[in-house]
């Protein structure tokens, strides 16, 4: 029997390519804190940051912990500093809760203050929130900050990004901030900081603290063999499957770049899982993945 055209020249099929998405990590690589309106937007100009010496802002100082808390966070050592240099943090979130209490040299009257966290060394920052100053016992609530231009790590030293607009982010877990506020000075009465190190300087300092809850890890896709049986017009594509988990099929013809869904999404059932692609004769090679969908 003469082979068809489709099985010299469509498939050589020497591999399937199977593409998992790269597990990203949660990782706080970065803290802004900038004076600001009701909206969210930079008002007075006046930023604090934990980057180094790249950046002349005031800086950020972080402890563990909350104000009164276990531990807690006004008397806790700090994890940056103590010089300007060694002020970038790389602070890796546990599952759960993750609480911090910031120190940064007050240097005006602020009514309101953003927080900006950046997170795996990204220059936008993930998360971004809002909130009044608190001035007494009772502490304001914060929200997402939508404005249209805020700080990144690459601002210098106007603002050049727009406010990602939401407290949460996805990367290898869900990371979400559920507690933040800055508080006047009077409030705490501390003076552990300075503009651009720790140690005291006879001034008062703005105190603010925020908390990060961070999800489960989720499991890498374990590896997955995949088994391509190759008839005249017809290729199967088999894989091992999980339960609670969905699949997508997908093909790359030779002369098209973009990956284009095969079927619909499919249901792990903890069992192999096959599907067949009937190749119209006279169409280019494909090369074939399964990914994972969250």
């Amino acid at each position: 029997m003469k082979p068809s055209r489709l099985t010299t020249a469509a498939f050589s099929l020497l591999a399937a390519a199977l593409l998992a998405a790269d597990a990203s990590g949660a990782n706080l690589t970065a803290v802004f804190v900038h004076s600001c309106d009701e909206d969210g937007n930079p008002a007075g100009n006046f930023v604090w940051d934990t980057r180094g010496s790249i950046s002349d802002f005031y800086k950020i100082f972080i402890t563990r912990g909350t104000p009164g808390g276990r531990p807690n966070g006004l008397e806790a050592p700090f994890i940056n500093g103590p010089t300007w240099a060694q002020a970038p943090i790389d602070i890796a979130l546990e599952e759960g809760t993750n609480e911090f209490t910031i120190f940064f040299q007050q240097n005006g009257p602020w009514r309101a203050f953003a927080i900006n966290l950046f997170f795996d060394s990204n220059r936008v920052a993930a998360i971004c929130a809002k909130a009044p100053l608190r001035t007494n016992d009772t502490i304001p609530p914060f929200s997402p900050n939508h404005a249209r231009a805020t700080y990144s790590m690459t601002s210098f030293p106007a603002p050049n990004a727009p406010a990602s607009g939401t407290t949460s982010v996805t990367l290898d877990r869900v990371v979400e901030l559920t507690h933040y506020h800055v508080a006047a000075t009077n409030q705490f009465e501390l003076d552990r900081v300075w503009t651009h190190g720790v140690g005291p300087n006879s001034r008062f300092d703005f105190v603010g603290t925020f908390t990060l809850t961070a999800g489960r890890e989720r499991r890498p896709p374990p590896e997955r063999p995949v088994r391509i049986d190759l008839h005249i017009t017809e290729v199967t594509i088999c894989w091992e499957s999980e339960l609670n988990r969905e699949y997508q099929l997908q093909y790359q013809s030779r002369d098209r770049r973009e990956w284009t869904n095969l079927g619909s999404p499919v249901g792990g059932t903890g069992a192999t899982i096959c599907i067949a692609d009937r190749v119209p004769v006279g169409e280019p090679q494909r090369v074939y993945r399964v990914i994972d969908i969250p």
